[in-house]
């Protein structure tokens, strides 16, 4: 997960920059409003943390900058004690959260964990949710499911594929054929998005545990890089989809470490390459110690299909995910486990 921390406090940047680097974050810093801005434009952070009062451009100027552009960094402001009303005010320019001066690294490292969690609280600032959203397509290729009638909502995005949940007030798509649907379209696109409008309607039909799945079956897929999914939801039903988005961003991570990290094997192959970075097969036959050759095919086809590591000729290496998968393994045995997918965003809108 990549932070930026902007403060003009210089040994304040390096103590944070030490303890978050240990928590496995990785950070970046700038000392002036003026060089985060360029930061922000070349690079894409998870998390904003800023000093609200900074000489030249101030915390405030920053995120007014953002709040104007197509960045979508979980902002966390650092304000002076006793100054809550300023605290405030940037809430309402889109701060997720702020924390008070002095602090304890720890609950900065908890706050982090805590906003990226969150579902996309604030509209960013734009003259209408479509122009919002067809800036977070960028020109890719894009699947639609919505609920609203085509005047309403798709007007301007200009998707390659709608699908409607329901006509005449019945739905019409069951959430297995939806996720066939969705399956096909990543098969047949290359880093496409899915805009996913109409959860309030499934959950009034299959019930929060069917829903629930379903999510996430979809964040485990564009966790592996089968696309971008954007998650629309009314104002009205925020605190329903915040939950359930909390439990979709869990469980496909539960389910994918027990598999991997609980078989010996498999959990070997990881580390190996986590190290190595790259070994032939015969090397892994040697270093796993196996009794059959069969057995260790086996398991790297198994890590193969999970999108966990990649063969380049006759080598095997880690994919990003499988990369993320050590660092999870190493999180564990710290009791320090997060989620470091982001490839889903939440966006509520009104409709």
């Amino acid at each position: 997960m990549r932070v930026l921390i902007v403060d003009d406090n210089a040994t304040l940047l390096a103590q944070l920059k030490k303890y978050l680097t240990l928590k496995h974050f990785t950070v970046d810093t700038a000392e002036r409003g003026e060089d985060a801005l360029s930061m922000l434009e070349t690079g894409h952070y998870e998390v904003l943390i800023i000093d609200l009062k900074m000489p030249g451009l101030s915390g405030m100027d920053v995120l007014r900058w953002i709040h104007g552009r197509n960045i979508h960094s979980k902002v966390i402001v650092i304000t002076g004690y006793g100054d809550t009303e300023t605290a405030v005010e940037v809430m309402k320019l889109g701060a997720a959260e702020y924390i008070q001066k002095p602090f304890d690294p720890e609950e900065l490292a908890r706050l982090i964990e805590k906003v990226v969690m969150l579902p996309e609280a604030r509209a960013p600032a734009r003259e209408s949710d479509i122009t919002w959203i067809t800036d977070f397509c960028s020109g890719m290729p894009t699947l639609l499911i919505t609920d609203t009638q085509r005047d309403e909502f798709e007007k301007g995005i200009s998707p390659n594929r709608v699908i409607h949940l329901s006509s005449g007030g019945r739905v019409t798509v069951t959430i297995e054929e939806l996720e066939r649907a969705i399956k096909k379209f990543a098969e047949n696109t290359r880093k496409g998005t899915v805009i996913h409008a109409g959860m309030v309607l499934l959950l009034s039909i299959y019930g929060k545990n069917a829903v629930r799945e379903h999510m996430a079956r979809l964040h485990r897929m564009a966790g592996k890089g089968a696309f971008r999914l954007l998650v629309l939801y009314p104002r009205e039903h925020e605190e329903t989809i915040a939950q359930l988005a909390e439990d979709a961003a869990v469980i496909p991570f539960i389910k994918e470490v027990a598999d991997v990290l609980g078989n010996d094997i498999r959990r070997e192959i990881i580390l190996l390459l986590e190290k190595h970075s790259v070994l032939p097969y015969k090397q892994f036959v040697q270093k796993l110690d196996v009794t059959y050759s069969s057995k260790a095919a086996f398991h790297l086809k198994k890590l193969m299909s999970y999108g966990l590591i990649t063969k380049k000729g006759r080598e095997y290496c880690l994919t990003p995910h499988g990369r993320h998968m050590a660092k999870m393994f190493h999180m564990l045995k710290l009791y320090d486990y997060r989620d470091p997918t982001h490839a889903v965003q939440y966006h509520q809108i009104s409709l």
